[in-house]
């Protein structure tokens, strides 16, 4: 029979820490009994937190969701907006895991595992959120210095971030989790969003999903969503198949090939081409064709602090 706090925690009520507390406080009863911590219950009985009847059914569902453009992130809604759970199966217990704002699209996990919640939403864990975005300005080099170092906004600096310009845009990787803070930092440096769409978070991302749609998560798929960050190379692929296929320098799921070849142009210089042609916005809009269009940043400290590293340890931009 398990513990009382691990079925708090399995309900998405809160993390097992948090369900003790709540246990202490008197305020979780058992088929009306007040419970005491370190006391056992079936799935079967009627728990109750705050007079409030609790649903769990007994092991974990965990779901990964593309959240469309609209659909707000919380159970219900007093003005009758949609909302995610909405586009969901009917699971006790199953909540969002952190939130994405109404016109922001993309990856959001649903649970009803508190502990994972806790996992993935406590600034101790770090894990990477990676975005899409466009912008209606060209995006600077100076920009993606100004959001690598830190931006300024009403509640602190952020932390240094990575950022890599794209057609029409750029991608950001932080590892924060503020209100609204990809737009605020977007806001802060004159270039404000025009789509905003999460395409990675930690080592999972949205390949197979379409809007609206999702689906399980395999406990292999929790562990890998659990990693900070992703493999160069998953990065690579994840890139490709947003910039890539949209602009029609490769096919999904695969490396991108480049159109034609230079002269004399093989293998690994043939896909270099490619790729510096792949992060060329359309002719007459964009940013301009360089080699910063495609190297990948790594989430690193200010450039301030980089100049005070000497003896050739200094890490190449």
């Amino acid at each position: 029979m398990p513990r009382l706090q691990k079925i708090l925690a399995q309900a998405g009520v809160a993390s097992r820490r948090h369900a003790e507390e709540l246990i202490q406080a008197g305020r979780v009863t058992i088929n009306g009994r007040v419970a005491t911590l370190g006391q056992s219950a079936e799935y079967s009985d009627r728990i109750a937190v705050d007079g409030k009847t609790i649903q769990v059914s007994e092991g974990h569902k965990t779901y990964l969701l593309y959240k469309p453009k609209g659909v707000i992130t919380t159970a219900s809604d007093e003005s009758g907006r949609r909302t995610v759970l909405e586009l969901m199966p009917d699971v006790p217990g199953l909540h969002p895991v952190g939130r994405l704002d109404r016109l922001t699209e993309g990856l959001l996990i649903l649970t009803t595992d508190g502990d994972l919640t806790l996992k993935l939403t406590h600034p101790r864990y770090q894990h990477e959120k990676e975005y899409r975005i466009w912008t209606e300005d060209e995006v600077t080099d100076e920009d993606l210095d100004r959001l690598e170092e830190g931006v300024e906004l009403e509640d602190g600096i952020t932390q240094p971030a990575l950022a890599r310009r794209a057609p029409e845009g750029l991608y950001l990787t932080i590892r924060e989790g503020r209100n609204r803070q990809v737009r605020r930092m977007m806001d802060a440096i004159g270039k404000p969003v025009r789509r905003l769409v999460r395409v990675r978070l930690g080592g999972l991302t949205l390949r197979g999903v379409a809007p609206g749609e999702h689906r399980h998560l395999t406990e292999r798929e929790i562990e890998v969503l659990l990693q900070e960050t992703c493999s160069p190379r998953e990065r690579t692929r994840l890139h490709e198949e947003w910039d890539y296929v949209k602009y029609g320098f490769g096919k999904r799921h695969g490396r991108a090939q480049p159109r034609e070849e230079s002269p004399g142009t093989t293998g690994q210089d043939a896909t270099l081409t490619a790729g510096r042609r792949a992060n060329q916005p359309p002719k007459g809009r964009g940013a301009k064709s360089t080699e910063s269009a495609t190297e990948t940043r790594p989430l690193r400290r200010p450039r301030s602090a980089e100049r005070d590293v000497r003896n050739g340890t200094r890490r190449k931009r």
